[in-house]
């Protein structure tokens, strides 16, 4: 389970492997208002400042239950975790191999064809134009014999563009979308994809850590200061399955109102808390769904689990060299990107616990 925390005026504690959250009431005085059994919990994700005491993180690092902490407006900015998970002969095997031009080259070629499959299989799964389909296809296949990372990394180029250019017959005109745009974000769906992209991002950082890799070195993105480019390189995967899909539905469900976006002076569009607290609840239904998540398995399961398999074969193919150990993530059918969402306009969106958390890192 993911906590996701925004309000100030709360504490966060531990007593008895449970977490504590208390609130003051008129008269000041603490109460107690929610608990959680820390055991559930995967990751804890801060919003502004907030209160924690000492011995709720001493909890979380033991538990290796990583603490990540954003602005308001969804920069990340740090984490608190533990280095108990770190495997020095497995990493000295992920940076000789990073720099290995036929391993990097046949693991970001299946990478990129799983997701170019799934950019295909959501396209499909919301009637999209079957023009830029067809041209993405031509890209999958592309992808699969590619000879370079450069060249791959132009493929995948193609094909995003082509995919989100295919996304403006499919969100509603109003969000006045017209293709992927970031740093800033200037409309609300670019909005939701980016808080959407960052969580998702800080919680692979955060299985790979726990899978004893190192997050920063990567095999298909460009090393730079502060970029955990195997994250990049795995968030790929997910990016349609997890955050394209529940933006999507909930987009075209019309969940989201004026208020949960704000309009900035240099044309940035971001989202608001009320904004991102449906849209955490929605990704939080999303994550805790099995399916079946890993191509050629019948096996079901969440998104967590999902995503330690994931790992778990990565890391066997890296211990033994071989690339043909990993097998992507990669939907089969465009049916499990709509079938398992039970969304509809007039329903309530499911609702986060932990919406209202605590104050330790200063407002902005």
């Amino acid at each position: 389970m993911q906590l996701y925390i925004f309000d100030q005026n709360r504490r966060l504690s531990i007593k008895d492997n449970q977490i504590v959250v208390r609130v003051k009431d008129e008269n000041g005085n603490e109460i107690e208002c929610e608990t959680f059994p820390i055991e559930t919990v995967d990751c804890v994700n801060i919003f502004g400042g907030l209160l924690l005491t000492v011995g709720f993180i001493r909890k979380a690092i033991s538990r290796n239950v990583p603490i990540i902490i954003y602005s308001w407006s969804g920069k990340y900015q740090g984490r608190i975790g533990n280095v108990r998970s770190v495997n020095s002969k497995i990493q000295r095997k992920q940076a000789i191999l990073g720099a290995d031009h036929g391993f990097s080259l046949a693991i970001s070629s299946k990478i990129i064809a799983a997701k170019i499959s799934n950019q295909v299989r959501l396209l499909e799964a919301y009637n999209a134009s079957g023009r830029e389909i067809q041209k993405m296809r031509t890209q999958l296949g592309s992808a699969t014999k590619a000879t370079s990372i450069d060249q791959l990394r132009g493929i995948e180029g193609v094909a995003a563009a082509l995919y989100f250019g295919a996304l403006r017959s499919i969100i509603p005109p109003e969000y006045g979308f017209t293709g992927r745009n970031h740093h800033p974000p200037r409309d609300p769906v670019n909005s939701l994809l980016s808080l959407g992209y960052t969580l998702l991002h800080n919680n692979i950082i955060g299985a790979i850590e726990r899978h004893g890799l190192n997050p920063y070195f990567g095999f298909m993105h460009a090393d730079d200061e502060n970029h955990a480019t195997l994250a990049s390189d795995l968030i790929e995967e997910w990016r349609q399955i997890i955050v394209d899909d529940t933006v999507i539905r909930t987009v075209i469900d019309k969940f989201y109102d004026a208020d949960d976006f704000s309009d900035e002076n240099n044309g940035a569009v971001y989202t608001t808390r009320s904004g991102a607290s449906k849209l955490f609840g929605h990704l939080r239904k999303k994550i805790l769904v099995a399916d079946q998540y890993i191509a050629g398995s019948d096996m079901k399961y969440g998104f967590q689990y999902g995503l330690d398999l994931q790992l778990y074969k990565l890391a066997r193919a890296i211990n033994g060299c071989n690339p043909d150990a990993y097998t992507p993530v990669m939907h089969n059918d465009a049916e499990v990107f709509t079938e398992k969402q039970a969304y509809s306009a007039d329903s309530e969106p499911p609702v986060t616990r932990g919406l209202d958390i605590c104050e330790v890192i200063e407002d902005e």
